[in-house]
């Protein structure tokens, strides 16, 4: 069945014989996915986007495990960030941010810093 073509009433049920394009074309509770996982022997545990992951690589291979790294392993070594100097030495913490963010936002952006009023 096409999708374009489907009965808005069809839904799937969610079975280990589901379609791939029927379980990534149909919005599904996270309840369900692990009620899924259960009855299947697949990690319950992690995030919605986890399970389907799980889910999605078990329809695909059959395979019961599936390692989702969804987040970048972090440098354990810390990295010093543009400007920590000047701002370590005291300097105008405006100095500081304008250096941060010029290193990270688009060249052509200008920065321009105009200093506080004094208060009256």
């Amino acid at each position: 069945m096409n999708i374009l073509e489907a009965d808005s009433d069809y839904w799937p049920e969610l079975n280990p014989e589901i379609t791939i394009t029927d379980f990534k074309t149909h919005y599904w509770l996270k309840e369900e996915l692990q009620n899924f996982c259960r009855k299947n022997g697949i990690a319950v545990t992690g995030s919605k986007l986890e399970i389907s992951a799980r889910i999605e690589h078990f329809l695909k291979t059959g395979e019961k495990t599936f390692e989702f790294n969804s987040k970048p392993k972090r440098n354990s070594k810390k990295q010093s960030r543009p400007g920590k100097k000047a701002k370590e030495s005291g300097e105008n913490n405006s100095i500081v941010t304008t250096e941060l963010f010029s290193g990270l936002m688009i060249p052509a952006i200008i920065f321009q810093i105009t200093p506080l009023r004094p208060s009256q």
